[in-house]
């Protein structure tokens, strides 16, 4: 009896062991299955999910003017920064030419004497245009035109290469940074060269300025290679170098910061574009597909979207923050496309070729897709010039006289007829990322309660911090006595002060 109720029991244990093991397969298997279904069928699914979020963050540019331009192919192009006018250039013609982007109409043609234009720069504040100029046996140059009136006021002069077609101003536009086969830095408001730099024997250095003016990137040369093949971040103010970059293997044509300053973008003779986080050095991606080197590049006004031109007749977006390609398509069928620019508000894609044309396209960029599209670069402009209306609010950390030799410090007793620095430094905060607000800077100097002289500056103003400086020269005939020099930056018709004394015996 008690033999034949273990034998039950026992079968039953063996019966409940069976289904665990059968419901643990049963369950393994559902897993299995589910996880293949998900891999074979969502996957793809998700791909082509993220693949069209990418396509929905650019759409192919439609063609809206197209301007001729003799010479044997567009060299070079340049937007002022209101966005409103193209200048644009041919390879070997001293010629300057400017076209309006709301009418698509040609608005001055500049013929500059000495040599061939190589490159064209606006300045920040749109008080200068700077011609970067070649001649054939001889040293390059630099014109420095008004640009209120397209004059020009003052020749840079120095380099040891005969073409100069790399220009960049710092954000305060105090300062320029020319490329030939060395690098210089220049005083704007002098023209005195501040810095110059060794960068390559048989190639044009190529360079540029972050967009906080703090920095400047420069190819130069590697492992005695004659040719610039990696690129040096150096301090503008002092020069000294901050870190090199290294991977191109072939000549580096151009450099580039994104607006935001986080990345450096670069293109090379070695058929690839890298792009580098400025601050570690490190390479984020290299890119490639076209069929030829690399030529110029820029970012889009909010840093997420990188144009390249190549040796051929394509234009690519790629996707900064994962390195795809987001749209390619042929600007100059049949020809090398060799120049580009992006206006400030994104709205426009200029390109210029080696069919003496420049085509200025309509473009829709990251920023403004989730935006009513508008009909016209004109409609676009409107749109992005509106007043921000936000509460921007301004400290003025210091205001203070500093001598060209020491300008960190502040000079209590200048001297008569010593030329000094009159120094702003201020921080803006309330503003979002990437808004702007109109402001106007001065600075004023008193004696005895009498104003004798004032500086007034129009700037647009983001998030951040800013030094700026105008120079003055100290008469010889000046009084001795207590001075102020006072610092004011005004934003919708509210002044800010503060105030630096000084004295003259």
């Amino acid at each position: 009896m008690l033999k034949t109720n273990l034998r039950k029991n026992k079968r039953k244990l063996q019966g409940w062991e069976t289904r665990i093991l059968n419901s643990i397969l049963l369950g393994r298997f559902l897993t299995i299955f589910s996880f293949t279904f998900v891999l074979i069928f969502c996957f793809p699914m998700f791909l082509h999910a993220q693949a069209t979020e990418d396509l929905k963050i650019l759409q192919k540019p439609k063609l809206l003017y197209t301007f001729e331009v003799p010479g044997v192919w567009v060299l070079w192009l340049a937007i002022s920064p209101d966005g409103r006018t193209l200048a644009g250039g041919g390879a070997f013609g001293g010629t300057v030419h400017l076209w309006d982007l709301k009418t698509g109409q040609e608005v001055a043609t500049l013929e500059m004497a000495g040599g061939q234009v190589r490159a064209v720069a606006f300045s920040p504040d749109k008080r200068w245009i700077a011609a970067g100029m070649g001649r054939t046996g001889s040293k390059g140059f630099i014109h420095l035109l008004d640009a209120r009136n397209w004059k020009v006021v003052r020749t840079l002069e120095g380099h040891s290469g005969s073409l100069i077609s790399k220009l960049a101003f710092s954000r305060d536009a105090k300062k320029l940074v020319s490329g030939s086969t060395d690098v210089k830095v220049w005083d704007v408001d002098t023209g005195r060269a501040l810095h110059s730099f060794k960068g390559g024997i048989s190639k044009i250095v190529p360079v540029d300025v972050s967009p906080g003016g703090q920095v400047l990137a420069h190819g130069s040369q590697d492992s005695g290679n004659p040719e610039p093949t990696s690129i040096t971040i150096r301090d503008l103010q002092s020069g000294q170098i901050l870190r090199t970059l290294k991977g191109h293997t072939g000549y580096v044509e151009s450099v580039t910061f994104s607006p935001d300053g986080r990345l450096l973008a670069s293109g090379g003779w070695d058929r690839t574009i890298k792009v580098w986080d400025v601050m570690t050095g490190r390479q984020m991606f290299s890119l490639e597909g076209h069929s030829g080197n690399a030529q110029p590049i820029a970012f889009t006004e909010d840093s997420r979207v990188l144009v390249s031109v190549w040796e051929d007749s394509s234009v690519r977006l790629w996707n900064v923050e994962n390195g795809r390609p987001l749209n390619t398509f042929l600007a100059h069928k049949g020809y090398f496309v060799s120049s580009i620019a992006i206006s400030p508000d994104n709205r426009v894609l200029c390109t210029g070729g080696t069919d003496r044309t420049v085509k200025v396209w309509e473009f829709v960029a990251p920023a403004v897709v989730a935006k009513k599209e508008p009909q016209s670069p004109v409609d676009a402009r409107v749109q992005a010039e509106a007043p921000t209306k936000v509460e921007a609010q301004v400290t003025i950390n210091e205001v203070f006289l500093a001598a060209f030799e020491k300008p960190e410090t502040p000079l209590n007793h200048p001297q008569r007829g010593q030329k000094v620095k009159m120094v702003i430094r201020y921080t803006v905060a309330g503003i979002s990322g990437g808004s702007r607000v109109n402001a106007v800077e001065r600075r004023r100097i008193s004696y005895g309660g009498e104003q004798l002289a004032e500086t007034e500056d129009q700037r647009q103003l983001e998030m951040g911090k800013y030094e700026t400086f105008r120079s003055l020269t100290l008469p010889e005939q000046t009084p001795g006595g207590n001075y102020k020099l006072q610092g004011v930056i005004q934003i919708d018709g509210k002044e800010i002060t503060r105030e630096f004394a000084f004295s003259l015996e």
